[in-house]
């Protein structure tokens, strides 16, 4: 594990970075909407975009 700051879209950066993972870990809060997706934009972008496996860790 490395850390790194970077500029930019984060769900961009993470999903260019998984190429080179074996596992990506994201934390995602728990949203409570009564229609549609029930995460964020940055974890549904890496979902979308991830070459890497991807592992949604839920939190409050």
């Amino acid at each position: 594990m490395t850390a790194e700051a970077v500029i930019g879209r984060p769900g961009a950066h993470l999903a260019d970075v998984s190429r080179d993972a074996s596992l990506l870990v994201l934390g995602g809060r728990l949203r409570s909407m009564p229609v549609g997706p029930h995460m964020g934009p940055v974890t549904h972008g890496v979902l979308q975009r991830a070459l890497a496996p991807v592992a949604v860790v839920p939190h409050r």
